[in-house]
């Protein structure tokens, strides 16, 4: 019978593990725009790092169009939240 799980919790059997969730939260996960952001900034910027990558810094124009493209996403997830209720 304890294989079974609790039928009151809506199909989220938790049987010999523990919730992912809980286990990956860290200093790390709960910043992810300040590490994607610092992970973009080495890639181009850090000499070794950006020669393995073959990568040349964008300049203004181009920083402006990665933010732009970047918050699309965003805009877009807000807008369905707001549909959605």
């Amino acid at each position: 019978m304890d294989r079974l799980g609790n039928p009151g919790r809506a199909g989220r059997e938790r049987v010999g593990y523990t919730d992912v969730s809980a286990r990956v939260k860290n200093d790390v996960t709960r910043n992810p725009l300040g590490l994607c952001t610092a992970l973009l900034i080495a890639a181009v910027y850090l000499p070794s790092i950006s020669t393995a990558l073959s990568m040349v810094p964008p300049g203004i124009t181009g920083w402006g169009l990665i933010l732009g493209m970047s918050l699309i996403p965003l805009v877009i997830g807000q807008i369905v939240k707001q549909i959605r209720g």
